[in-house]
C-alpha cells in the first residue's frame, strides 16, 4: 500500500509525499555502506528523494530494535509525514503480533526521546550518551484505550 500526497499543476510548490514499505534498493540507496541487517521498514520520499526510512533490524540475539534514519532538518520538515509512517508501522507490526520492540536514542539529538515517548516507549536506562527504551504492544493497546 502506497500513502500518497501529491500537488497538482499550479500547486508545484505542495510536495509529493509517499510512504512505502523499504526495499533492499531504498536500503542501497539511503545507506550505502549498510550492514547486512534483517529489517521491516518504511521509506518516506518527498518528490521522489528518500528523506527518512524507519522501522526496526534483528539484532544478532534476535531482539527487534527500532530504528528511524533521517537528517534533524528533514524530521522537522516532514514531520507529519513521519508521524503518519510512524503510525502505519505500529499498526502493521501490532497486526503482526509483535509484541515488544528496544531502541536507543542519542541524548544529542533533543528530539529522540520525545519522539519514542510519543510512539509509547519507555525508558529502561540511562548513560551519559544515550537512553535505552522498550515498546510493548501492551502499551499501544493501553494508549488506544485513553
Amino acid at each position: 500500500m502506497i500513502i500518497e500526497s501529491s500537488s497538482s499543476s499550479s500547486l508545484q510548490s505542495i510536495p509529493r509525499i509517499s510512504i512505502t514499505p523499504t526495499t533492499p534498493a531504498d536500503v542501497a540507496e539511503f545507506f550505502p555502506r549498510a550492514s547486512p541487517w534483517r529489517i521491516q521498514a518504511l521509506t518516506v520520499r518527498v518528490d521522489g528523494l528518500i528523506v527518512g526510512i524507519g522501522g526496526y533490524y534483528y539484532n544478532t540475539d534476535g531482539t527487534r530494535v527500532a530504528f528511524v534514519e533521517a537528517a534533524e532538518a528533514d524530521c522537522k520538515r516532514y514531520r507529519l509525514a513521519l508521524a503518519k509512517a510512524a503510525r502505519r508501522f505500529f499498526r502493521e507490526i501490532d497486526a503482526q503480533g509483535v509484541t515488544r520492540l528496544c531502541a536507543e536514542a542519542d541524548l544529542k539529538r533533543e528530539a529522540a526521546a520525545r519522539w519514542l515517548q510519543h510512539l509509547g516507549f519507555n525508558e529502561m536506562h540511562r548513560t551519559e550518551n544515550k537512553s535505552y527504551w522498550q515498546w510493548t504492544s501492551h502499551e499501544m493497546h493501553n494508549r488506544a484505550r485513553a
